[in-house]
């Protein structure tokens, strides 16, 4: 297991706080979220976009193991606020663990 760097979180940032956030790993590894009004924001991980990462799979892999999920990590707003510019998330075989960087 390893530990996850979601640095292109701006979507997020434009959804209501309380929409439910999941951290999703099945083709890519990805925070996503959806709106009651159906408004969604996908964000991979650094390394994780099928389309922009050639080695995406075994990286993958590598950080979250070969089996697909879908787990939910509370709401957008207990994460994700104007001054956070990235999301870290550490797995380990019991437990994730979110930590928000802040701007200077």
């Amino acid at each position: 297991m390893g530990t996850l760097i979601f640095e292109n979180i701006e979507a997020l940032k434009t959804l209501n706080p309380k929409t439910p956030l999941r951290l999703v790993h099945d083709h890519g590894v990805y925070l996503f979220a959806v709106q009651d009004d159906n408004k969604r924001a996908v964000c991979y991980a650094k390394g994780c976009d099928p389309d922009k990462n050639r080695n995406w799979y075994d990286r993958a892999h590598r950080l979250v193991g070969g089996d697909d999920f879908a787990e939910s990590i509370g709401c957008v707003g207990d994460h994700v606020r104007a001054e956070v510019v990235s999301i870290r998330i550490k797995l380990t075989d019991k437990q994730l663990i979110i930590s928000s960087n802040l701007s200077a």
